[in-house]
């Protein structure tokens, strides 16, 4: 049976802290990808390198196969069913979307139809609010087992619980992903600040912070960050791990922070005065991955596409390592690996999810080859091969492998150093080519909150999981 460990007095504290918190309150919301994308636009180790033809043995995650609950390397394989109820209007979704603190969700936009045809603009506004209510309305069911009902409340008590609460690190997608978490934050009827003046990290670019509390300590660190950097590595280590010309100019425009480890390590640090009340680790979610792609990473040297590939790999891999080395020096921390989610290369003729990961794996093969497919000109054709799509499920196992090795070297407590854990949404994502952002224009981002909501609720019940947090088997 799995031993419950519950957050104590939670109700009581979140309680007392809301009249505290909502002193402090910001109204700040993302309604457009223009908001949550375009805003920003303006190599050592001394850990052995293992090559690609070196793999580690992966793990087997799944410890408890008769539970209930459906456990780790189960919860992300299954499929999509049609929600029931089924919300039958913007307005009955919208209700259930209710946060009271700012505009629920209203639309997913849209640009031509199903055979690429312009949508007149008078006839948008219709279609756009009908196409999230659609969206909307599937929900995501494990092949075996069950998992846990969303309590956002129980969430938030749990990150003030913690010296960083949760550090969010990735690209444009990680921060799609922080615009649905924090609009679940506000639908707890939670208020907070956004970039208070008084927090350490206000003004460095990209990087953006919530803060509530629990102690009047406490109360001085956010429990939400993101830290939104694309490649998450400086120009002189690409440089390295690429074996790049070193007369190749640098142009990269991404957003990146410099030494964004030391400040996840300051952030999960704990207070000596807090080591009664705030005694949870630190939650760290990692993505970097849609970027890692000869398109972003121009500088690595031309040659065959195959080797080409092989060195992006080989960089990848590389990339992993250093990561990983990095964030073995915060002090108490739970770190997840998000992997990184496809695209699908003309997902505008698609208005349904697949029915299952089988046909998705089959009708999405080859999405570098379908990708190029749908350019207009020579020109095109060359830029969509260099995104590399086909490639982001390589590097996943990539990453998966050395977790599974960074954890096979580690034997000591939970946390002490910190235990990597492989959060799994490639597949859940993979069978949605109808949620993306805006389909004939973006078939690579996401229409928030469709397909992101699932990946909050797999974490939270991931970690559930690896703390021993899930309830007792009926």
């Amino acid at each position: 049976m799995v031993t419950v460990r519950p957050f104590l007095s939670r109700r009581s504290l979140l309680w007392a802290l809301l009249p505290v918190i909502a002193l402090v309150t910001t109204m700040l919301h993302f309604r457009s990808f223009e908001d949550i994308y375009f805003s920003h636009d303006d190599a050592s180790s001394d850990e052995p390198f293992y090559p690609p033809d070196h793999p580690a043995d992966v793990e087997v995650a799944v410890t408890r196969p008769t539970s209930q609950w459906c456990q780790v390397g189960e919860c992300s394989t299954g499929r999509w069913v049609p929600r029931t109820p089924e919300f039958q209007s913007l307005g009955e979704l919208q209700a259930a979307y209710m946060n009271y603190m700012e505009d629920p969700w209203s639309h997913c936009p849209v640009y031509q139809d199903v055979n690429g045809h312009l949508i007149p603009d008078d006839e948008k506004p219709a279609l756009e609010a009908q196409r999230l209510v659609d969206l909307l309305n599937w929900e995501w069911v494990p092949d075996r087992g069950r998992m846990l009902d969303l309590d956002f409340e129980d969430f938030v008590v749990r990150l003030l619980r913690s010296p960083g609460g949760m550090v969010m690190i990735g690209d444009s997608i990680t921060r799609q992903h922080h615009v649905a978490i924090t609009y679940m934050v506000r639908q707890a009827n939670l208020t907070f600040a956004y970039n208070p003046d008084h927090l350490e990290y206000t003004n460095i670019e990209h990087v953006h912070q919530f803060k509530a509390g629990v102690p009047a300590s406490r109360l001085q660190r956010p429990f939400l960050t993101l830290i939104q950097n694309h490649l998450s590595l400086s120009e002189a280590e690409l440089r390295a791990i690429t074996q790049a010309d070193p007369n190749q100019a640098w142009r990269h425009a991404q957003a990146r922070v410099d030494d964004w480890d030391k400040i996840v390590k300051h952030l999960a640090t704990p207070i000596p005065e807090e080591e009664n009340t705030v005694t949870e680790d630190t939650v760290v979610l990692f993505n970097s991955g849609a970027h890692w792609s000869r398109g972003v990473l121009y500088i690595i040297p031309q040659s065959t596409m195959a080797e080409e590939h092989a060195r992006l790999s080989d960089a990848y891999r590389k990339m992993a390592r250093i990561h990983i080395e990095r964030l073995r020096a915060v002090p108490r921390a739970t770190l997840f690996f998000r992997s990184t989610t496809p695209g699908h290369p003309s997902c505008q003729r698609l208005t349904t999810p697949y029915r299952d990961g089988a046909q998705a794996e089959t009708l999405e093969a080859g999405a570098s080859v379908r990708l190029m497919q749908t350019a207009k000109n020579n020109e095109d054709r060359k830029t969509f091969a260099r995104w590399d799509w086909d490639q982001f499920a390589p590097h996943n196992d990539i990453f998966r492998e050395e977790i599974a090795r960074e954890n096979a070297r580690q034997s000591a407590p939970r946390g002490r150093p910190p235990r990597w854990h492989y959060l799994d949404v490639y597949d859940i994502a993979l069978q949605r080519p109808d949620a993306h952002w805006e389909p004939g224009k973006d078939c690579l981002h996401w229409c928030t909150p469709v397909v992101v909501d699932e990946w909050t609720r797999q974490l939270l019940h991931q970690l559930a999981l690896v703390e021993g947090r899930l309830p007792e088997d009926e």
